[in-house]
């Protein structure tokens, strides 16, 4: 990025020098000592000459006469520029730049910030993570007089302040405000890669203020005793033998699984494989646009094989007699009263556990 800037500055001196230049010749001209046809063909020149020093992609003629080009747009993606002459097509890429040099000076802090979410949609699959980039910087930065200045005028202890600010005002811990930094890292990186600033001030920030305590979970809380997993056990299996939803297995199955949610209820018949179970897919939920689908990966876009112990395999046992599914590659949780061979929600689960259903 530095040779970038470097390039950056060595094209504006000489852009700077053609325009003396160009002034040159204009006094020039008006004094008699240079033609018109001279000077037009001296600013058709510095234009062709301040182009080249910008402008990298190919210039071609087309077969019906005009001229084309491709220049970058946002994220990097060529735009096709056309005239219907070489000068004109010039002009066009020059404005192109000048355009381009005019957004970088004057970008300011809430842009930056949608320009980057844009960019970051781009090369994420998980809609999941833009909305929660979006929902924290709604929570913690907007509204911060910081939002309306230029990014280039933004001082190092302009953002030194905005980020102890948040974490005070804010009483956050230090993994909440890991997933602030997240955006102001991303944010600031992008404008480096885009040539808007020299350097990253993420890099340097140091939190002075403290980090609210969180205290770790304890066994009490976190996992069943004895007797809460009987009585839980036993209202499993009454609702198991009174209700036809296949939820129910999988909240009992999972104590002797371990797997995570959305990996259960994504399970097949066809993923049982002799005394293991293979993890291959799961169930996602798009959060932005409310919608549920399985996946044909894992969270961590790894397959991976867990052995079925003797009480799993009695439990998939028991289901495969009752619901008696029509081939292999059937969902094992197959939603009850849903779309044919429709997996089981995962908010099925969380419903039942919360005591919210049935």
């Amino acid at each position: 990025m530095a040779r970038d800037r470097h390039l950056r500055t060595q094209v504006t001196i000489s852009i700077n020098i053609m325009t003396v230049m160009d002034e040159v010749l204009k006094i020039l001209i008006e004094q008699g000592i240079v033609s018109a046809d001279s000077l037009r063909q001296a600013e058709n020149m510095r234009l062709a000459q301040k182009v080249a020093l910008l402008h990298e992609n190919k210039i071609s003629q087309l077969p019906n006469g005009q001229w084309k080009t491709y220049t970058p747009s946002k994220n990097g993606k060529r735009k096709e520029l056309r005239a219907r002459t070489k000068e004109d097509l010039l002009n066009k890429i020059l404005a192109f730049y000048e355009e381009t040099d005019s957004h970088i000076e004057n970008i300011i802090f809430k842009d930056l910030f949608e320009e980057w979410l844009e960019y970051k949609n781009t090369i994420t699959e998980s809609p999941n993570t833009i909305k929660r980039h979006r929902q924290h910087y709604n929570k913690y930065i907007r509204g911060n007089p910081l939002e309306a200045k230029g990014v280039k005028k933004i001082d190092f202890l302009s953002i030194q302040a905005l980020c102890n600010n948040i974490v005070k005002e804010h009483n956050l811990t230090r993994k909440e405000w890991t997933n602030v930094k997240t955006i102001l890292k991303g944010m600031f990186e992008y404008a480096v890669e885009k040539g808007y600033i020299a350097d990253n001030p993420i890099h340097k920030v140091k939190i002075l203020v403290k980090y609210r305590q969180e205290n770790r979970k304890n066994g009490k809380t976190e996992t069943y005793n004895t007797f809460e997993y009987k009585m839980l056990m036993d209202w499993l299996d009454e609702n198991i033998s009174r209700n036809s939803h296949p939820g129910f297995f999988a909240i009992k199955i999972n104590f002797f699984l371990g797997l995570r949610v959305g990996e259960l209820v994504a399970l097949k018949w066809s993923d049982i494989e002799g005394y293991n179970l293979h993890i291959v897919r799961e169930e996602f939920r798009d959060q932005e646009h409310c919608k549920t689908y399985v996946v044909p990966h894992t969270k961590t876009n790894r397959d991976r094989y867990v052995p079925i112990i003797p009480e799993a395999l009695a439990i998939f046992h028991k289901m495969y007699k009752k619901y008696n599914p029509r081939q292999e590659d059937d969902y094992i949780f197959c939603m009850a009263g849903g779309k044919d061979n429709e997996p089981t929600s995962e908010l099925f689960a969380a419903e039942v556990c919360k005591g919210e259903k049935y």
